[in-house]
């Protein structure tokens, strides 16, 4: 907290002054960080744990990954004593069924293994549709061009 007390100036001293005086120096850094977000914080605004817990996988992985990390690092802050292990099951847990039980079944130990993983299921995927896609339109054409075929 001293580090934060030397950057602070007018409203957020004064605010820093108060809170010391009212709580003196038994306070660990995520109780004094929640109360600063808290009183300086936009109203409305998300709470990170709260968005780092309902995050899903809307588009890409990679783009999910990278969220997931911004939100890490304020969850990481605010709850340190988290582990691992709820971080892996948190980033699984926004992956979509198919994406997650494949995941799930190398039994991921660090996060980054967890992002490989999820990334090379993604890729496998969409090679799998892009191959199928490109096989059904083969044989609709094929089919089409027999049928027209008979009645010449």
């Amino acid at each position: 907290m001293e580090i934060a007390e030397f950057y602070m100036e007018d409203k957020a001293d004064v605010w820093h002054q108060g809170f010391r005086s009212t709580r003196g120096n038994k306070v660990d850094w995520v109780e004094y960080s929640g109360e600063l977000c808290k009183r300086f914080g936009a109203l409305g605004q998300i709470d990170p744990m709260e968005e780092f817990n309902k995050l899903q996988l809307f588009s890409t992985v990679l783009a999910y990954q990278e969220k997931f990390e911004e939100l890490l690092q304020e969850v990481m802050i605010r709850a340190p004593h988290l582990s691992k292990t709820y971080y892996i099951f948190g980033f699984l847990s926004g992956l979509p069924e198919e994406l997650r039980s494949m995941v799930k079944t190398h039994n991921s130990e660090t996060l980054s293994k967890a992002f490989e993983l999820a990334r090379l299921q993604e890729s496998a995927f969409e090679a799998y549709h892009k191959k199928y896609k490109s096989h059904q339109k083969t044989n609709s054409v094929a089919s089409v061009t027999q049928t027209l075929a008979h009645y010449h």
